[in-house]
């Protein structure tokens, strides 16, 4: 069986935070702006990440998608990733499904253990915990927002004696983020509808392995071949097309690499800046290795970023064989 992906789905990482490059998305005018051209596009997918506390300022990602969501109704919603220890479990489940029962559309929740030591501390949950609190909050994120109705739950940290009700509109799936470890691929199988990697703290070759394991993880599990669906998804993959390889080594060498403490040369092979040609052939690596949807943050100019990959990268790929689009 091969790993490749026979189409590759696009969707809009909604640029949250300034990296004091380009124009920030950092006020409602900003982030209309950006959705206008998001639907002028046929975009279908919108994404928001979690952050409390960070060394830039941050709009926080829910509020970003309720924002979103009342401008282009109808669109799947996707948190990429939430932070559900930080938030507290049965906190997230209730504005998670309060969001998407008012865009109207099932929702992504991707959910994270959360890597900040800040936003930890804020939530005054020992750094220790995390992992064991983590999987504690995808049992009861699971009987909130999954089941065919809202359940009750009883775990080590967490309890819910009566469910949440509403819940999410129906299709709605919990997403496991992990950087492609042994056990984060686990934790997927065992909770999750989907694996959701980082898009910049895992490269290609990482995530294929980890497809792989994912898909026998769940053969063994289920004694055979799972019929029911499995996704994959990367997040954050910053995205931004020129012809100049100055600006492109400029981004990555001086902003993106100082912003998100990774080496250049592996922010290089795991990031959509660059050349349409280089661009595309990034995309293709995601498709290779399994990954079926990819949320693409632009930097720089987001509403004339978005419009030059569409129009410059796309035909590339599609040229390949693969089909790719919003």
């Amino acid at each position: 069986m091969t790993d490749t992906a026979s189409r590759l789905t696009l969707g809009l990482h909604l640029p949250l935070f300034d990296l004091g490059y380009g124009s920030p998305t950092l006020t409602g005018d900003d982030l209309s702006g950006l959705l206008e051209v998001a639907e002028q596009l046929g975009v279908q997918e919108l994404a928001a990440s979690d952050h409390v506390a960070f060394r830039v300022p941050w709009l926080d990602g829910l509020a970003a998608l309720a924002f979103a969501a009342a401008r282009l109704p109808g669109r799947r919603l996707v948190t990429a990733a939430c932070l559900p220890t930080v938030r507290g479990p049965a906190v997230t489940a209730k504005a998670l499904a309060a969001i998407s029962r008012l865009a109207g559309s099932p929702l992504i929740a991707g959910v994270a253990a959360g890597s900040s030591l800040r936003d930890l501390d804020l939530a005054e949950v020992p750094a220790h915990q995390r992992w064991e609190r983590f999987e504690d909050a995808l049992g009861l994120l699971r009987a909130s927002l999954c089941d065919p109705a809202p359940g009750t739950y009883d775990g080590k940290y967490y309890r819910l004696d009566d469910p949440l009700t509403p819940g999410p509109a129906p299709g709605s799936e919990l997403w496991v983020a992990s950087w492609g470890s042994p056990a984060g691929v686990r934790r997927a199988v065992e909770f999750g509808d989907g694996l959701l990697f980082s898009a910049y703290m895992a490269d290609s070759d990482s995530m294929a392995r980890a497809v792989r394991l994912a898909r026998q993880a769940r053969a063994e599990r289920a004694g055979q071949a799972p019929t029911d669906p499995f996704g994959f998804a990367a997040s954050t993959c910053f995205q931004h097309v020129t012809d100049s390889a100055a600006e492109a080594d400029h981004l990555i060498d001086d902003v993106l690499s100082n912003f998100l403490q990774v080496a250049p040369a592996d922010l290089r092979r795991r990031t959509l800046v660059g050349s349409p040609e280089h661009c595309a052939e990034r995309l293709m690596a995601f498709a290779r290795a399994g990954v079926q949807r990819l949320y693409v943050l632009p930097v720089g100019r987001p509403d004339e970023q978005l419009a030059r990959l569409q129009d410059t990268v796309f035909p590339l790929v599609a040229a390949s064989g693969l089909e790719v689009g919003w």
